[in-house]
């Protein structure tokens, strides 16, 4: 019995803990550099935490890119061993991007260790897959 009593409590503990990581919002550099890139006049498609239901986010991204119109939308990731963030965005001149954060990358990015982008001349959006954001590279500058 007295295990029952210190598992249980244990368990609730790394569940709350996991549920309260999962509702966590994007970093705000993220949520900037995308601003940044889509513009003032852009569709805020949305934050979609970890475990969201994503169809009407990835629908709202797929009209704005049909009609031309920027947007910008923010997906949460579960990394190997941290959560990680994926968004896109695109201008009103039609350029998008692929942004990336991950809280544990060590990479040399200026603007954080954690931050990326990449220019994409095509995005595509599965909300069924884990990388809901699929960039193809632009090959070149506009």
């Amino acid at each position: 019995m007295n295990k029952i009593r210190v598992v249980v409590p244990a368990v609730f503990a790394i569940a709350s803990a996991f549920a309260a990581h999962a509702a966590a919002a994007p970093p705000e550099i993220l949520l900037k550099k995308l601003a940044d890139l889509a513009g003032a006049g852009a569709e805020d498609c949305g934050v979609l935490p970890l475990y969201a239901k994503r169809a009407s986010a990835i629908a709202c991204a797929r009209t704005a890119t049909a009609s031309g119109k920027p947007y910008r939308l923010v997906v949460e990731l579960s990394g190997r061993d941290a959560y990680t963030w994926q968004g896109a965005a695109r201008d009103e001149r039609g350029n998008q991007w692929a942004v990336f954060y991950d809280a544990d990358a060590a990479s040399g990015a200026e603007a954080s260790p954690g931050l990326g982008q990449l220019r994409c001349r095509d995005i595509k959006f599965d909300p069924d897959k884990e990388e809901v954001i699929d960039c193809t590279p632009s090959t070149g500058e506009p």
